[in-house]
Order: C-alpha cells, then structure tokens, then sequence
C-alpha cells in the first residue's frame, strides 16, 4: 500500500467519540523515545503464543487465520485529535473501535502509541465475534507485557522514524522541516512505518516515509528494477512522489513475506535515490539503545 495520503482521512483505528470528548490521554505521556525502546524490543507473534501458524508479515505485525484474520501491531499511533472512548481492560487502559468487517482493540503506551490487535473479515454479519477475537487477544497480552523480557524479538531491533532520520542526517537532507514525524496509524504498521507529515490546505501530505516490511522483493509488477551503489532496488515512481526499495536480508518467513525490505520515499527519485544511498550503509544498524518504558501498557 502506498500512503501518499493528501487529505486527512480516517484509519482503522480511529475510535468512537467518548461522551466527554476526552481521547486517550497519552498527550504529555511517558517520554516518546521510552516508548518506542520498549515497543520496538518486542516480537509481535510472542503475543500470540497460543495461534497456529503466526506469520510475520512485518518486524511489529504479526498476523494469524484466514477469515477472520487477528493481526497485533506494534506502536499503532494514535491521533490525539480524534475523540477515543478510553476503557479497562484486564487493569490497562484501552481503546476499542469497530465496523462491518473489522474491530480492533488497542492497548494505550504512552506517547500517542498503542498495541493494537484488529480482527478483519470479508464476510458479514460477524462483528460480534470479530470483537471478541480481538478484545480476547488483546485481555491475553495484558498478563504477557507484565514479563516483556519474555516476549523480546531476536534481530536488529530498528524502528521506522529512527530509519528515516538517520537517512536525512547521512544524505545531507533535514528530513523534519515543516514536517511532523508520525508512526504508521493501521494494523500492520505500527513502528514499521513512519511518515514525515507536511501540513497542507485541507489537511496533509507524506513529504518523506521509511517503511520496514515483510515482503517478496521484486514481486510488486509497477516497479522498475534499478541498481544503486551496486546494489538491485526497485523504483515506484508515480509523478508526485517516488519510493526506493531494497532487501536488507532474508526475514525468516515463507513467500510472500521472506525478505525484510527498506522503502525509502521523497517528493523526487532523485531525493528518494539519495536517502536510499544515504541508508545503504547502516541499514541493519539497531536503532540506539534508550532504557525502556515500564511497565509498557498504561495502568486504569
């Protein structure tokens, strides 16, 4: 999915309106960088001992079933303009939100981030039990995060927005000018995605992103292949923006998912060419040690 999004649009998990009007109360919260330090040391399939056959369709999304399909994603951000019904669940704060086919309940962090675990299905008529697969998992991992030395994820443990700023600082690029730094807001990205976000009439535009995901390289038919620094990448270009892809290493999953790939955006392939170049380097350097939140999830 390529998220050149312009106008503000909802996500999936943006909430249902408290009485109040009060959001989640992560604004002034537990310091970013703690946050994402403990968020980042985790292996999302941990927090689904019990499924079978869990795939790691990205470092922080782990997704198990077919229809209905369960997916947790790490560092969901949540925006705190959006009116969200905060609720106890299993002694943490959550938030819970719904629709025809999908239902997600989102264990707050601090710091405008959450666990999210979203159930989704192509049928009808199941948002009851889509609610309760959800809110299930989700019960299930307030016990987990109590031991989250338990629960640690083996590799470089590397987020998206240290990625992108790293690429800025290496290529010469400020890559936060006029721009808000944001994690992915929907399953499946989480830390895996930031997005540089510049204000615009009407709402915003992704003026730069990184993306960490889990994938076939190569596979996608509207990129072209390139190399750069001797290296092969795969090039999207669609006029008003253009993205540079590489594989940093095998992921450790089956087809579609078994290479880890970088994805680097700017608003030309020549700026895109450049972070990408800039990253090449260090692109399985871990992202740097900060002591980590604790306890993760916010106590009720």
């Amino acid at each position: 999915m390529r998220l050149l999004a312009v106008a503000l649009v909802a996500t999936v998990l943006s909430g249902c309106t408290s009485p109040s009007g009060s959001g989640p109360e992560t604004v002034g919260g537990p310091d970013v960088e703690a946050v994402t330090a403990a968020l980042r040391e985790l292996d999302p399939c941990a927090l689904l001992p019990d499924a079978d056959a869990p795939v790691r369709t990205g470092p922080f999304a782990c997704r198990v079933g077919d229809d209905p399909a369960l997916t947790v994603t790490l560092g969901v951000w949540l925006d705190p303009d959006v009116p969200r019904e905060v609720i106890a669940l299993g002694g943490v704060r959550a938030v819970s939100t719904s629709s025809d086919r999908h239902c997600a309940t989102t264990l707050l962090t601090g710091a405008d981030l959450g666990i999210a675990f979203a159930a989704d299905t192509a049928r009808t008529g199941l948002g009851g039990s889509l609610c309760a697969l959800a809110e299930d998992g989700a019960i299930a991992a307030v016990d987990l995060l109590e031991k989250p030395e338990r629960l640690a994820a083996s590799g470089p443990r590397q987020d998206a927005c240290e990625l992108l700023r790293r690429a800025g600082r290496d290529a010469g690029i400020d890559v936060t000018e006029d721009t808000e730094l944001r994690f992915g807001p929907n399953a499946g990205t989480g830390l895996g995605l930031c997005q540089a976000r510049q204000a615009v009439d009407g709402g915003w535009r992704t003026r730069f992103s990184a993306r960490i995901t889990h994938t076939r390289f190569g596979s996608i038919s509207n990129e072209r292949p390139d190399v750069l620094d001797g290296r092969d990448v795969r090039v999207y270009d669609t006029g008003d923006g253009c993205e540079y892809g590489w594989r940093v290493r095998e992921s450790g999953e089956t087809a579609p998912y078994a290479d880890t790939v970088i994805q680097l955006r700017g608003d030309s392939c020549e700026e895109a060419a450049k972070l990408a170049s800039a990253l090449m380097p260090s692109d399985t350097d871990p992202s740097p040690s900060v002591a980590p939140k604790r306890p993760i999830v916010l106590p009720a």
